[in-house]
């Protein structure tokens, strides 16, 4: 009889167990919990008289963890490719709009280096009689190896520049006039340097009539 009494027991302590176990946390394994009429569980193997809270838990510390993002650091590669491509792009237009290819009258169009369509340096002599000045603008005809180049220029040159010595002018051609932002008539150590013959060329050529 007494052990059919504790095997009911014993039943009785385990569905007790499993209903109240979701709302109480214990800091012990029970032996036995016993419910009674006031809905407190007294558990045996407890200090005597040690009753143990329902209430249900809403703290923080028994919230369930939100997931947590991975962090990716694809985001930031991806604009710093686009970063360096951008970059990339502006600097070599930029230089290559920025390098200005000393060129001969003869050879705009001609000669690799020397597009129409380009910024470029065009070395001649300013051919006698047809240097003008004209509201601020300064107009006068470029000349080397019998090829002709009109020439404008949006102000006065000022210095030595005069009819029948060689120069150099820097700046694009539109249609068949070339817009000069930049007139040298002294070269540089550089370019004397690099480029003796075209200059002897040039200044040979000072104020020669046109051949043809």
């Amino acid at each position: 009889m007494n052990a059919l009494r504790k095997e009911v027991n014993h039943e009785r302590c385990r569905l007790h167990f499993a209903r109240v176990r979701r709302y109480v946390r214990f800091n012990y394994w029970p032996s036995c919990i016993y419910v009674d009429a006031r809905t407190k569980i007294v558990a045996s193997g407890a200090r005597q008289g040690q009753a143990l809270d329902l209430t249900p838990r809403t703290s923080a510390d028994n919230a369930p963890l939100a997931p947590r993002k991975r962090k990716t650091k694809w985001g930031y590669v991806a604009v710093l490719v686009l970063i360096v491509v951008g970059g990339g792009v502006i600097v070599s237009r930029f230089l290559t709009s920025a390098i200005d290819y000393y060129c001969n009258v003869d050879e705009i169009g001609v000669r690799e280096g020397c597009e129409a369509d380009r910024r470029i340096r065009v070395q001649g002599t300013v051919e006698e009689g047809s240097l003008a000045a004209d509201s601020g603008t300064t107009n006068f005809i470029m000349i080397y190896n019998n090829k002709e180049l009109a020439v404008t220029y949006a102000g006065d040159p000022g210095g030595i520049f005069q009819e029948c010595i060689p120069v150099v002018v820097h700046g694009r051609l539109t249609g068949k006039v070339f817009e000069a932002n930049r007139i040298e008539v002294k070269h540089s150590n550089e370019y004397v340097a690099d480029n003796a013959q075209r200059i002897d060329d040039a200044e040979s050529q000072a104020c020669s009539p046109i051949a043809g």
